[in-house]
Order: C-alpha cells, then structure tokens, then sequence
C-alpha cells in the first residue's frame, strides 16, 4: 500500500488533534479531508513551495501556519525563542480543538523535530515522545535521531 493511501493516525491533544506527514498532495488530501483537518502548519521554505500550499489549504476553508526551516538540521539558538512561541501558539490552537496536520517535504526530519517539540511542550515524558511519533507515523520515528530530539528539549525549555 502507497504511503499516500495510508489513514492518517491523529494523536488526541486537548479537544484538538496532531497528524503528521509529507507535503500534503492530491493524494493525500481526501484523507485529510475525511479526517476532518482543519489546519495545516507547514515548514517548507517559500522556495520550496510553501506558499502553494497555503492557497490549498485556504481553498479548504482550512486555517494555515507557516514556520520556515530550510533543512533538517536543527535551527540556530538564536531562532528558540521565536520558534519556542510559535509553537507555543500552536499547540493552544490544537488544545482548542484545531486538527492540525504537521508537514515538511517528505515529512521526516523537520517534521520529526518540530512535532517532538510539540509534544514535549504538551507535557509528554520526553522517554515517551519516539514512542508516540511511532505511532503517527513510523517513517518520521526512524529519522529522529538524538540530535533531533535534543533540539525539541533546548526549544520546549526555552523561555
């Protein structure tokens, strides 16, 4: 089975929900659709496309948050406070009942990093947090490695 046929698995936050995955497509969406999401947070780059996605995601009705990282490694110290808030943010929208689908390009690295820190920031142990990326979505666990994961406990300590 294609990977873009796969159900997508939410992970309960709050009255909301995080799913996480690979640039959202026209494969993709009829499972975003029939899930019911209802925001997208992209990480792409505006050279990567970021901003196609974004009208997608508004053709929807569905709301749209961009936070840009060019590559899988993680972002500079000096981005943890902006980042640290933005994801702040998000996670209250989650908390609040938002549906959030979390994608970079191929929905590994960058994905993997900032839905760490996410959870992290939602209070899971952070022995726990491969765990639960396993489940949303095993690729993404296999590609979080240690530094990865210390980037999303600097950021969820942060402020």
């Amino acid at each position: 089975m294609a990977a873009a046929h796969r159900p997508i698995t939410w992970l309960p936050i709050g009255d909301g929900a995080l799913a996480i995955g690979g640039r959202p497509g026209k494969r993709s969406l009829p499972g975003l659709e029939r899930a019911a999401c209802d925001t997208i947070l992209t990480l792409l780059s505006e050279e990567e496309g970021a901003l196609e996605i974004r009208e997608m995601a508004q053709d929807r009705g569905w709301a749209w948050r961009w936070l840009a990282l060019k590559h899988a490694a993680p972002p500079p110290v000096d981005r943890d406070l902006e980042i640290r808030g933005e994801l702040s943010e998000i996670l209250a929208t989650i908390r609040g009942g938002a549906r959030l689908y979390l994608h970079c390009a191929a929905g590994l690295h960058r994905t993997g990093m900032i839905a760490a820190a996410l959870l992290l920031l939602a209070g899971v142990p952070a022995a726990e947090v491969p765990a639960r990326i396993r489940e949303l979505r095993p690729l993404t666990a296999d590609e979080l490695r240690r530094e990865r994961l210390a980037w999303a406990e600097r950021i969820a300590a942060a402020g």
